[in-house]
C-alpha cells in the first residue's frame, strides 16, 4: 500500500484547480522537485518511457519519420493510437510495429478534437463531444471498436490504454472500461495529482497506472507539446527551452532514481531540431528506457 503523502503536499493538491495552478507559476520548479524525490523512492531506478499520442492525421503523417528517429537509437517507443486513423492509414501505422514499438488503445474517433484556432484540428472529420460525455456504453464501443481496428490491420493485441483528455472521466468508470478488454494497464493520469505523485501504482484490481510526467516549471500541467510548443504559440517555444526542459526532467530523474513518463505528440517533435539532441541525451544517460508492458512486468 502507498504511504500517505506529507501533510503540506496533500494541503497543496486539495487546493482548487486555479489556486493550485497559481502556486505552480511561483514556485513551479522547487514543487516538482519535491514530488519527483518523494516518487523516486517508490521506483528507485531511474527509468524513462517515451510515449506519443497520435491524435490527428498529421501525427500518422509523422510517424514513419519519428519511428526512424527512435530506431536508429536503438530506443523502443510508445504510441497511443486512434482507431479510425489506423484503419485510413495502416501503412504509416505499421512504422510502429516494424520498429517493435508499444501501442495503446486511445478510442476510436478521440473526441473532441476539433479546435478551429488551429489548422491540424479544424475539420468536420473530427468530433465536438468530449470522451466523459459520452454513455458508458459508447465509452466501451470507443475502446472496443479501437481495438478491433489495431488487430485487424497490425495484428497486435494491445495490453493497455490512455483515454482522451486527462482527468476528465471517473478513475473507477475508467478502470473498469479497461477491465472489460482485458486491459492490465493505463497510462491516463498527471504525476502530481496521482497518489504517488508519479510512480506506478494499482488503482482498481488488476490494472496498474502509469502517471505522465507534469512540466518541470508547471508540474501541474502535462510536461507535453501541445503545452510547450502549441498552445497559444507555447509556454516553452523559445529555441532550446524545450530541450532544456527535457534535459532538466531527466537530470532530476537521474538524481531521485524516479519515473519519467514523457508524452509527445508526433507531429511536433518528427521535424524539430531539439529533439534527436534529447533522444541522444537519453541513450547517454544513466537511465533505463522502458516501454508500458515491461515496466509493468517488473513491476508486478
Amino acid at each position: 500500500m502507498n504511504k500517505p503523502l506529507p501533510f503540506y503536499i496533500r494541503a497543496v493538491l486539495a487546493l482548487p484547480s486555479p489556486l493550485r495552478h497559481g502556486v505552480s507559476l511561483l514556485f513551479g520548479e522547487q514543487i516538482n522537485n519535491i514530488f519527483t524525490a518523494i516518487q523516486g523512492k517508490q521506483l528507485g531506478k531511474s527509468t524513462v518511457i517515451l510515449s506519443f499520442d497520435c491524435d490527428f492525421p498529421v501525427d500518422v503523417d509523422a510517424l514513419p519519420t519519428l519511428c526512424s528517429l527512435l530506431n536508429s537509437r536503438g530506443i523502443q517507443g510508445s504510441f497511443a493510437v486512434v482507431g479510425q486513423w489506423v484503419e485510413s492509414d495502416p501503412k504509416s501505422h505499421h512504422a510502429i510495429v516494424d520498429g517493435g514499438h508499444e501501442l495503446l488503445n486511445h478510442s476510436h474517433t478521440h473526441p473532441n478534437l476539433r479546435n478551429e484556432s488551429y489548422d491540424f484540428a479544424n475539420s468536420e472529420k473530427f468530433t465536438d463531444k468530449v470522451f466523459s460525455d459520452l454513455t458508458r456504453n459508447e465509452q466501451l464501443q470507443e475502446l472496443k471498436l479501437c481495438h478491433t481496428a489495431v488487430f485487424e490491420n497490425l495484428g497486435i493485441e494491445m495490453q493497455g490504454c490512455r483515454l482522451p483528455h486527462f482527468g476528465n472521466l471517473d478513475p473507477l468508470d475508467a478502470y473498469g472500461l479497461m477491465l472489460e478488454l482485458g486491459y492490465s494497464f493505463s497510462s491516463s493520469i498527471l504525476a502530481s495529482l496521482s497518489p504517488t505523485l508519479g510512480a506506478p501504482y494499482t488503482p482498481h484490481e488488476n490494472i496498474i497506472e502509469f502517471p505522465v510526467a507534469g512540466c518541470p516549471e508547471h508540474p501541474f500541467t502535462v510536461f507535453d507539446t501541445w503545452h510547450c510548443l502549441v498552445k497559444e504559440g507555447g509556454r516553452h517555444a523559445r529555441p532550446g527551452e524545450f530541450l532544456q526542459l527535457g534535459l532538466n526532467a531527466l537530470a532530476l530523474c537521474k538524481k531521485h532514481h524516479s519515473l519519467l513518463n514523457l508524452y509527445f505528440d508526433p507531429k511536433d517533435v518528427a521535424f524539430h531540431e531539439d529533439f534527436p539532441r534529447l533522444l541522444d541525451s537519453l541513450v547517454e544517460a544513466d537511465v533505463r528506457i522502458m516501454t508500458y508492458q515491461r515496466l509493468m512486468l517488473e513491476w508486478k
